[in-house]
Formats: structure tokens, sequence, C-alpha cells
């Protein structure tokens, strides 16, 4: 759909105005104006001629808001419909001749876009193209979402690479970390190996412990067995003691109850039943004796009422007559009054009418009465008399007005200059207006190269002693940053090595220190006797006796010395009874010893290789730096040396450039200036870039104002001239029409009989106002004749007949009264007759009550009497007192009846689920008097049962800790279980780390290739757009999948990656355009493509990307109609550059 010609009847500043969109190959059409001229109002004004305007609409400011209109042709597949839009709420389309439309006649063409879709994909202005562009980036809008789709559906393979990527993660990683899974299980190793190192047995001590568990256990289960007795023969006795009144209380009632007999069983409520009926029966009958008393009494009342029955049937007649009589009661003084008044008016009457040259009686007042027409007709006239006079006299002053208006345009017309400003000085001016300010940009370059300089010295005073000549640095081949940070870890992880190592011989050395120390504690404070000491006392006896039994020694001098021996022998051995548990110790302290000496020994050889895998290190570094001409430089020193090289290295590439960009700016400016000064005749050949534009823009606004002038001039002498003729002709239509109700005015006068009365406007004015008033008095006059007096005499003389009548028919003695105090009377008879019937009637309700009353108390009565009969025939009685009797022993009966139920219940409750039978046996079989004893007894033996219990749980607990605490097999086997389990969990979860992180890295390489060959539709005509709007800077579009949310770059001919934040505002604005036409373009191939209006996209493009865009619009105005909305005439030369002289270019203002 097209638009062909769009109507700006009353819309805007706008008034007839039409604006021509015609045909072409390439359907674009550049609108261009200044500021105000009103190229938003038609953006506008499309939107609301489509879709309908809003309730209050802004652009009501010169026509009101009901007379908003607009009109225009539109034309689809060689059809054209022409159609108005106006703000009628019930039809806001019509035909151009006002013939109403239906709301959808506008669907074929529309489709299914609403307004909202129109503003933001077919109509933009610079704000809504940033914000639709920025909408679409962050995916917030349906375009952004089909732009960040994959075009071949593998959207969601992002998400199940990131999961195996995580899980790789959770498994393992180079940093360690105990919530993955590999380093959880070399934990679970460590733990186990450690635990299996300190698990040992040592089987004495384990058969001793083993022992003294069974033994405690033993006297456990026995002391257990004696505590279950006890508790049988406690609970035996409680249960005898707990039942034994229970079936005492119920021996005694059993057989109070054999006692009673047979007695009436009666109901458990007999005894208030029978109170309550007597209660009743008494009442019942003293309101008997009240109500039938006041039933007589009623009774004699009425028979003394008298009423007078005829007055009482004339009520209707009596109350009419005495409320007639109320209302004319001064209908007489009334009748005078209003005779008097009529009197007076036709006085008046008579006095206007002279004036007016009519007879003086009332019947030739009113013969000289002219009629309602001819009397309307003078007044119409006279009405319009002054507007008709108005009119004719402003129709001549307004065609004298615009004929010197008329003189005054021609004047202004010949006053303007003719002249033409030629293309070259325009194109001149556009190029030299950039560099207006070239000494600020100069200073700018300036400053930019100055402090480039300050950089890079800065620079290379930060290399310090190694600072060579920039070429030098340059050439230099230093190690990668990666190498050097692989370095740099290595020699972090050997230093962490040695430091780890010392720490762990200095452990050592203080274990061993505190070993030995406790070693000599031990023997300094405890005099310990080891096996080796007994042993070798034994053999020094034993050679003493046998040296004395060989007969090699004498025994008179041998004895003492085998005594002495034999004695210390003995003495040792019992010296080592005594002191076995510290001889054990003193033997583990010893082992101990050794142990950490081996300890110590081991560790140390691991500092002195630390130390040794170190310093070889360090002599590599030192060779690599001396061959990359950084010699004696330390490896940690060596990344922020290489980072300030790289910076100024930097710097001096910033310095370079920064002098090109300031002498190409300087030879550029010199070139402007001198093409600029060529195309000005009068120009000083001193001047500087600035004086030359303020000179060419103040010749070209001069011509241009002066051509803008010329313009609005003739157009304005044109409309002038055709208002003359229009008002010259307006004014004599005025004149005839005055003349015309001049003639009018004489036959109205003639015919209305006021010829001789209104000789002028005013007499005329008056001698209406007369007729009128005259004609008002005759109809009040008539109207109180006919409507009040005649009205009033008839009502007297109905009171008066209808007076008599009553007296005749009820009381001829009132007939001579008169017709007031006859209605008087009888009204006073009726009001007494009233009275007395009412009391009657009142008197008749109370005796129907008192009636009813009465028999209410019979039944009462009765009812009593009924509700003891049932009890006197259940009873066998048949008075009062004796039932009174048998309810008493009833009672008696059921209270003892549920004494021993109750007994019965509370004895097996309480016997631990025994018959009533064993519990009665179990009763009488035991000695109550010795129960309490019994319980006594029993209650000390469980005391000291509890105790020795107590005590055995205590031994048997630290028995059990004893065992636990040697009993390494099961300790050494449960270790080497986790430690194979550890190893297990390694395995596999190195396993899966290795499936896990190869699939991760191939998805991701084949989600990167597929996209890449399947990249969406959308995205890939939006690259080819922005390559061409920035004029092949950016090769092409790409979407970062992984990021989230996810987000688009550009990539550079040269590769770079660019984000959209590190773009300047111009190639975002393009960007922005980009996506929207690729939009525009998705949406074209899948529905009826709406004209595209665009009002000042290119605030920030050049002339080299605008021109780059309008022929990114040229494609698409092969396809769609393009509206391009302007205040930049400069770039009416790149249109028709871009599309030919041919291409519609339409000048506002």
């Amino acid at each position: 759909m097209r638009i062909g010609k769009l109507e700006l009847i009353r819309y805007g500043k706008f008034t007839d105005h039409t604006v021509e969109f015609p045909a072409a190959e390439h359907d674009f059409h550049f609108v261009v104006g200044p500021n105000e001229a009103g190229k938003s109002t038609i953006k506008n004004a499309i939107s609301e001629l489509l879709f309908g305007m809003p309730h209050s609409s802004p652009l009501a400011f010169v026509h009101p808001q009901s007379d908003l209109r607009l009109g225009a042709s539109i034309e689809t597949g060689g059809d054209a419909f022409a159609f108005h839009r106006t703000k009628s709420r019930k039809s806001s389309l019509c035909t151009p001749n006002g013939d109403a439309l239906p709301a959808d006649a506008l669907a074929t063409f529309l489709g299914a876009s609403d307004k909202g879709f129109f503003e933001q994909m077919y109509c933009l202005n610079h704000e809504a193209l940033r914000r639709g562009g920025e909408a679409i980036l962050d995916a917030s809008s349906d375009v952004g979402q089909v732009l960040f789709q994959s075009a071949a559906g593998i959207a969601s393979l992002g998400d199940v690479r990131q999961r195996l990527a995580d899980e790789a993660d959770r498994l393992w990683a180079k940093r360690k970390s105990g919530d993955r899974a590999y380093y959880i299980g070399l934990k679970q190793y460590d733990e186990a190996t450690a635990e299996l190192k300190t698990a040992s047995v040592r089987t004495a001590q384990w058969r001793r412990a083993h022992g003294a568990v069974e033994e405690a256990e033993e006297k456990r289960r026995d002391e257990d067995a004696r505590r279950t007795e006890l508790e049988t023969q406690r609970a035996k006795l409680e249960r005898v003691r707990r039942v034994a009144p229970y079936l005492n209380v119920w021996r005694e009632k059993a057989a109070e109850l054999r006692e009673l007999g047979d007695a009436v069983d009666l109901p458990a409520n007999a005894e208030a039943t029978l109170q309550n009926a007597l209660k009743r029966l008494a009442a019942a009958q003293s309101a008997l004796d009240v109500h039938t008393k006041a039933a007589a009494q009623l009774q004699a009342d009425l028979d003394a009422i008298v009423i007078d029955d005829a007055v009482l049937a004339a009520q209707a007649r009596i109350r009419a007559l005495d409320a007639t009589r109320q209302r004319c009661a001064d209908h007489a003084n009334e009748i005078a009054r209003l005779e008097q008044e009529v009197a007076l008016r036709l006085r008046q009457i008579a006095q206007d009418g002279a004036q007016l040259g009519w007879p003086l009686d009332e019947a030739g007042v009113r013969g000289a009465m002219p009629g309602a027409l001819a009397l309307q007709t003078v007044t119409s006239l006279m009405l319009e008399r002054g507007e008709l006079e108005l009119a004719a006299r402003n129709a001549e002053q307004a065609a004298d007005a615009c004929a010197a208006q008329i003189v005054t345009l021609q004047t202004k017309l010949a006053a303007i200059a003719n002249g033409d400003v030629s293309p070259g000085l325009r194109a001149a001016l556009r190029a030299a207006q950039k560099y207006r300010d070239a000494s600020a940009t100069q200073q700018r370059l300036e400053d930019a190269k100055r402090d480039a300089q300050q950089l890079l010295e800065a620079g290379m005073a930060s290399l310090g002693r190694w600072s060579r000549p920039i070429g030098e640095l340059k050439s230099m081949t230093l190690p990668a940053a990666e190498r050097i940070a692989a370095l740099r870890a290595q020699r972090q992880d050997l230093s962490s090595r040695l430091t780890l190592a010392a720490d762990r011989a200095k452990e050592a050395q203080d274990a061993l220190h505190a070993v030995r120390s406790e070693l000599d504690s031990l023997v300094e404070t405890h005099d310990v006797v080891t096996g080796d000491q007994v042993r070798d006392a034994r053999t020094s006896r034993d050679a003493a006796w046998r040296a004395i039994r060989s007969g090699d020694v004498a025994l008179d001098r041998g004895a003492s010395g085998f005594e002495t021996a034999m004695h210390a022998a003995d003495g040792l051995a019992d010296r080592q009874l005594g002191s076995v548990n510290h001889a054990t110790q003193l033997a583990a302290l010893k082992r101990r010893v050794a142990n950490e000496e081996s300890t110590l020994a081991r560790r140390e050889q691991s500092v002195r290789e630390a130390e040794s895998a170190l310093t070889s290190f360090d002599e590599s570094w030192r060779a690599l730096a001396a061959q990359s001409q950084i010699a004696d430089m330390s490896l940690d020193d060596a990344p922020s040396w290489i980072a300030s090289r790289d910076k100024a290295l930097a710097a001096s590439q910033t310095l370079d450039m920064r002098a090109e960009e300031l002498a190409r700016e300087a030879a550029d400016s010199r070139a402007r200036r001198d093409e600029l000064a060529r195309h000005l005749d009068d120009a000083d050949a001193r001047a500087d870039l600035d004086a030359l534009c303020d000179l060419a823009e103040a010749k070209i606004a001069a011509i241009d104002e002066a051509a803008v002038t010329r313009r609005n001039v003739s157009a304005q002498l044109d409309e002038a001239q055709a208002e003359r003729i229009a008002r010259e002709g307006a004014a004599k239509a005025a004149r005839e029409a005055f003349e015309r109700w001049q003639c009018e005015w004489s036959a109205a006068i003639a015919k209305a009989g006021l010829a001789n009365a209104a000789d002028s406007q005013a007499a005329a004015e008056a001698a209406i106002d007369m007729v009128k008033k005259i004609g008002a008095q005759l109809t009040h006059i008539e109207t109180v004749r006919n409507g009040q007096i005649d009205a009033m005499r008839a009502a007297l003389t109905a009171l008066d007949a209808e007076a008599s009548h009553l007296a005749r028919e009820l009381d001829e003695s009132l007939a001579a009264l008169g017709a007031n105090a006859t209605a008087t009377a009888l009204s006073a008879r009726l009001d007494l007759a009233c009275a007395a019937h009412g009391e009657r009637e009142r008197l008749k309700k109370e005796h129907a009550s008192a009636s009813e009353h009465v028999r209410r108390a019979h039944a009462d009565v009765e009812e009593a009497k009924a509700t003891l009969r049932p009890l006197y025939d259940l009873a066998g009685v048949d008075t009062p007192d004796v039932l009174q009797a048998r309810i008493a022993q009833s009672q008696k009966k059921r209270e003892l009846a549920a004494a021993v139920d109750d007994a019965r219940a509370a004895l097996i409750k309480g016997g631990d689920g025994l018959t009533l039978d064993e519990l009665i046996a179990e009763v009488e079989g035991a000695d109550m008097s010795n129960v309490q004893a019994e319980l006594s007894r029993i209650g000390a033996a469980l005391s000291e049962s509890v105790r020795i219990a107590s005590e055995t749980a205590t031994a048997l607990d630290a028995a059990r800790r004893e065992l636990n605490a040697i009993s390494g097999e099961a300790n050494a086997a449960r270790a080497e279980a986790k430690r194979q389990e550890a190893l297990a969990t390694m395995s596999d979860a190195a396993e899966r780390f290795v499936k896990v992180e190869t699939a991760s890295t191939l998805l991701k390489w084949a989600i990167d290739r597929y996209r890449e060959r399947r990249q969406g539709p959308m995205l890939s005509r939006a690259s080819t757009i922005f390559s061409a709007l920035t004029l092949d800077t950016f090769s092409r579009l790409v979407v970062d999948y992984d990021r989230q949310p996810m987000a688009l770059s550009a990539i550079r001919a040269s590769g770079e990656h660019v984000d959209i934040a590190g773009m300047s505002e111009g190639t975002r604005d393009q960007l922005y355009l980009a996506l929207r036409l690729a939009a525009l373009e998705e949406h074209g191939e899948k529905a009826s493509a709406l004209p595209f209006v665009a009002d000042d996209l290119f605030i920030n493009f050049d002339d080299g990307r605008a021109r780059a865009g309008l022929r990114v619009l040229a494609q698409i105005a092969k396809r769609t109609q393009v509206i391009f909305l302007s205040h930049h005439d400069h770039l009416v030369d790149i249109v028709r550059e871009v599309f030919g002289p041919q291409v519609n270019v339409r000048y506002m203002g």
C-alpha cells in the first residue's frame, strides 16, 4: 500500500494543504524544510490518517479539536481509494463528499497492522529509532527475539553445553576445592591411609578387655532377671491393695440392692415430671378463673353502647359537605375582589387603545387587535434590520481593505531583488563548515600530541635501567606473557614446596623434642624396671649359683655374693611387677623416638631436594633473562616491565598518529578555505576560514530569504486578489438584501394596522410593545372570569343544594339554619356516631380475646392432668402423694444399681487384665495386714538392684571403651575398605571428567560451526545492511549465544570484535537502522508493506554514510514507499545523486 496524495485540510498549522507523492520506479520522496516547517506534522498526520486521531490532539492549536480533518488517496494493486478522517466518535471515516464509511474500510489496505505496530516498525524519528534498536538488542521485543534465535533451532544446545561445563567443573579443576568430586575422594583416601597407619592391635590387652566386657554383660543379665522378678511381686501386691476397696463396695451395694426387693422401675425424670405437672395444673386453674370473669365484664359493656346508624350511613356525604364548606368559606369576598381587578384592567386597556387610535370599549378593542401572524411578521422584520445594516456596512469596509492590501503587496513584491545561489558555493560552504573550528581542533590535536609525548616519556622512564631506544624495544624478543605466567607459577610452586618441606621438618623436630622430653620425664619421675634389667639380674644370680654348685667358688666365700644377687633379682622382679605399666609406656616412648628420628631425616632430605630444585630454576631464569636482554631482572618484575614496555610502544605509536592527524587537519583546513574563497567574488584574500564562512552564510541566507519572501508575497497577492473578488460580491449581496427588507417592512406595518403609530423605528417598537401589553391584559381578564369567578359561584350553588338535601333526609329542623350551619351540625353528630362505633368494635375484639384465653386455660388444665396419667398407670396409683413414695423407691433402686456397676467396673479396670474371679481369689488369698510391709521390703530390694545395675552399666561402658580403643583388626579392615572406596571415587571422577570435558568442547565447536553456516535470515540481512551503511568498515554482525543475556557485536574488516558500547554514536545509529530495515524486509515478505516514514534519521551520519544510507533506502523503495523528512537541505544534492534528477523533492516553508 502507498499514499498517492496527503491532504492536510484542517490539521496543525495547515489549512487546505496538499502534499503529492507521485509513483515512480524508486518510490522515494524527500521532504525538506527548516525547523517548524511542518515535517513532523506530516509524520503524525500519516499515522492518525490511517489509524485514527486521539481524543485530545496536541495539533489543535489553530483549528478547534472538533474541526480537525485529514484526507488522502491511497493505492494498492492498481486500485485507488480516496477518503477523509475526522474526530467524529460515531464514524471518523467518510468519503470526500461527506458520506460515512464503515470503521473497517481500510482493513484491506492495512491488513493486521495496528497503530502501535505501524509507529514502531514504519513511522520512525531519531529517538524512536534508538529506543527501538535498544529494545531489539535486549530481546524485549518480538523483533529482538527473532534476532537472537538460531535459524537451525539449536538454541537449547547452549544450555546443554553449559550444563556439561558445570558438571566438569564440579568433578575436577586445577584449583583444589572441597566441593569437587575428585578432591572429595582424595581427602577420603588421605584420611583412610592415616587411619590404616594408626590402627594396631595388642592381643593380650584385647583378650583381657574382651573378658571384662563378657563378665560385665553376664552380671547385668543376672541383675535384670532379679529386678524383673521383684517388679512382678510388687505389681501383684499393688494390684491387691488397689482393688480391695472396690471389692468391698461392690459386695455392700449388692447386699443393699437385694434387701430393697422388687421396687417399681419409674423413669429417672419421674420426680421432675410430677412437680412440673402439679405447678402447671395450679397455674392453669387460676388463669381460667381470671379470664372467665373478664369475658363477662366485656359483654356487659357491649350491651350498654347506642349508635346513630342513619348519620353513620351518610358519613361520606357529610364529610364531603363539610369539606366543600371549608373550601367555599372565602368565595364571596374573593369574587368581589376579582371583579374589581377586572374593572381596573379594562380602564388601563382603554387608555392604551386611545394612544393607538382604537375604540374605548372592550368589544371595540378586541375587534381592533391585529392577528398573531401579522404581529410576529413585524417583530421578525424589526429584529433583522440591525443585522442587515451592519452586514452591508462591514462588507463595504472589507472590500476597501482588501483593495488596499493588494496595492501594498504589489509594492512589496516589486521591491524584492531576484537572485540564485550557485551549487558550487553551497557545496564549498558545507565542506568548509566542518573546519570552522579548525583552531580548536588543531589545539586539541596539539594537546593530544603533547599528552602522547608525555606518556611516552613516562613509559620510557618506567623501564628503569633496562630502558632502550624505541627501535631496540620493538626489536626485543621477550618471553610470551603465558610463558612468564607459567614460569612464575612454577617458581611459586617450587617456593611453596620448599616452604612446606621446611615447615614439615620443623614439625618433625618439634615432635621429636616433645617425645624425648616425655621419655626423660618418665625416667626421672618413675622407678621403671624393664624386662632386660630383670633378666640381667637373674643371669648374675644363676651364674653365682652355678659357680657355688660346681665348686668353682667355695660356699663360705660365694654365699654372700649369691645371696646379694638373689635378693637383687627378686627385688627387681618385685619392682617390675609394680611398674609394669610404666615399663610398657617406656618401651612405647622409645619406639616413638626412633620413628620421629626417621621422619626428621626424611623431611630434612625433602628440604634439601626442594632447595636444589629452586636454585636450579633460578639459574635457568637468569640464563633466559640474559638471552632476552633483560639480564639481572627478577622473574616477579618481568610482567610489569613487559607491560611498561608495551605501554611505551603504544605511546610511541599514538604520538605518531597524533602528529599525522595534526598535519592532515591543517592541510584540509587550508584546502577548504581556498575553495570557499574561490566562490566568493567579494572576499578578502587575507580573511580566515571562519570569516569566509560567515560571509558565505550571510550571502546564501540573504538570497534564500529573498526567494522565500518572494514566494510568500506572490502567494499572498494571489490570495488577496481572489479575496477582493469574493468580498465585492458579498457587499453587493448585502445591499440588495437590505433593500428587500425595506419593502417587506412597509407591507407588514400596513397589514398590522400600525401605519399611523409606526412612523419611525422607535415608534414601531413602542406600538408593538403596547399591542402585546393590551393582548396580555385581555387574556388575563378572560382567564379570571372563566377560570375563577364563574367556578366559585358554581361551588356556592352546589353547597346550598347538598346541605338542603341532607337536612331533609336526616333532620328537618336543620333546613332553616343555612348551608354552613347545617354542614357544621351534621359533622358534629357524625363525629359522635363514629366514636361510639369505634368503641363497640374495640370491645368486640377484647371480648373475643378473653374468650380465647378461657378456652386455652381449659386446655392447659386438661394437658396438665394428662401429663400425670402415664405415671399413675405405671406406678399403679391414682393420687399424687402415693406416687411420690413410689418415685422415691425407684430412685434408690437406680442409685444402688449404678453404684454396683461402678464398683465392678473399677475392680476390673484396676485388675491388670485379670478376670473378676481371679481378682476375688487373689484378694482373698492375700494377707491384707502385711501387704504394706511386703511392698516396703520389695521397694528396698529394687533400689538396691537399680544401684547394682547402674554400677554394672558403668563398668560395662568402661570395658567396652577400652576394648574399642584397642580393637585394631576391625579398624584396620574398615580403614582399608574406605581407602579402596576413595580410590574408586577418584577413578570414577577422573573418567567422568574426561568424558564430560571432551563432550563440552566438541559440542561448542559443533554449535559454533552450525551457527556460522546457518545464521538467522534477519541477522544475515542486518549484517549486509550494516556493512553497506558503514562503508565496509564492519564486515558482519554476530551474536554471542554463550553470554547471558545474549549480546550482539560487530566484526571489523580486520577481524576485531566491537561491542555496542564500544561504537561511536553515529555507528550505533547505523546499527539500529540496519536492524530496523532488516526487520522491515522480514515483515514485508510475510505481509503487505506500509509506507515507511523516516523523520531525520541521518542526524549523526556524515555525508559518506548518509549517501550509503540513501542507497540502502533505494533498495527498500523498490518494494515499499519511503517518505524521508529532513531539515538538512545539503542532503538534496546527495538524494538527486543517488536517485537521479527525477526524484520527488518537496520543500516545506
